[in-house]
């Protein structure tokens, strides 16, 4: 999973440990610091004796947090002599772990509630980009060409191979102590233990297969080889046989159905 950085650099996600961002406070630090001065002037177009008292403004008025008009406000006028902004220098903080542990062996942090900012804080961001690749993680934990070994390890897939033995042999329970090395040892013969094998029990014959599709009302024959890429030819395996499995159960119920209803 990538994401590019500022420049064009690629950055990728599943290896990212600490996110630098830049504090929500730094962000609106320069808003802060701006300095507006303010004048009184004994015209009403800001040009005759401008200055801070004995003009618009009462007495030393001027400059503080508000303002008192004196008694002789009228014709008078007010007018903003400079606006001068504070320097600050950046102060570029720690990096903002997205794990609890850099190691990753101990979950995200909860993510603060930013509904109501407009700028969310690092910590949130961190935690939040934790839990999606976390999601990812999950959905990827089986590599794009699995061998048998690989398939004998994923419980998910073990349960719907049981379910594809025939009828006889179909109520094997995994939990049982030896029946689940029997059935590992089982997916390992049929699919392969190594890349190798798996190559020679399943990708190559799975290229050779024929596939038909519609051609402008035409029908054309094809291989999976020359339609599909190597490295999706185990996907498509997987799926004709998946589909056939589905078939023969729809099959099964069918029969079942008919036998009751006789």
């Amino acid at each position: 999973m990538k994401t590019t950085a500022i420049g064009g650099k690629n950055i990728q996600l599943t290896t990212l440990k600490k996110l630098q961002i830049s504090s929500e406070a730094l962000i609106q630090a320069p808003v802060q610091t701006y300095t507006i001065a303010l004048q009184g002037c004994n015209d009403a177009t800001g040009s005759n004796s401008c200055g801070s008292t004995a003009n618009i403004f009462g007495t030393n008025a001027a400059g503080g947090q508000y303002i008192v008009l004196g008694g002789s406000a009228t014709s008078k006028s007010a007018k903003v002599s400079a606006v001068t902004p504070t320097a600050r220098p950046y102060n570029s903080k720690a990096p903002t772990s997205v794990y609890k542990n850099d190691d990753k062996t101990n979950g995200c942090n909860t993510p603060e509630d930013d509904s109501d900012k407009l700028i969310p804080t690092a910590a949130s961001l961190a935690s939040s980009l934790c839990i999606a690749l976390q999601k990812v993680a999950e959905i990827t934990k089986i590599k794009a060409n699995p061998t048998g070994s690989d398939l004998a390890a994923d419980d998910d897939f073990l349960n719907t191979a049981v379910s594809a033995i025939p009828s006889l042999q179909r109520y094997i329970q995994l939990s049982k102590e030896g029946t689940k090395n029997t059935v590992q040892e089982a997916i390992k013969q049929v699919y392969g233990d190594g890349d190798a094998a798996m190559d020679t029990k399943t990708v190559e014959p799975a290229n050779r297969l024929h596939l038909y599709y519609n051609n402008d009302g035409k029908k054309e024959k094809t291989t999976v080889a020359d339609a599909l890429n190597t490295d999706m030819a185990p996907n498509s395996l997987t799926f004709m046989w998946s589909l056939k499995v589905l078939i023969q159960k729809t099959h099964k119920q069918e029969t079942g159905t008919r036998k009751e209803e006789n």
